[in-house]
């Protein structure tokens, strides 16, 4: 896999969107707690995180 389809399988996961999960704010890159209510994002950005990772294992044909 290309760095090109690395980035782009990236950006396909970061266009999906991000969202708090109390009250449902965006969440922009760099932020790391809700503008709005306060929620801590660091349990979504993991899980978003891992979306990422399994997206470019399975492009890659590493998925197991």
């Amino acid at each position: 896999m290309s760095l090109d389809d690395q980035i782009q399988a990236v950006l396909g996961v970061y266009y999906q969107g991000l969202a708090c999960k109390e009250c449902g704010a965006s969440v922009r890159i760099g932020e790391y707690e809700c503008a709005h209510c306060g929620t801590d994002f660091e349990e979504l950005l993991r899980e978003w995180s891992g979306v990422i990772v399994n997206e470019l294992e399975a492009q890659c044909g590493l998925d197991t």
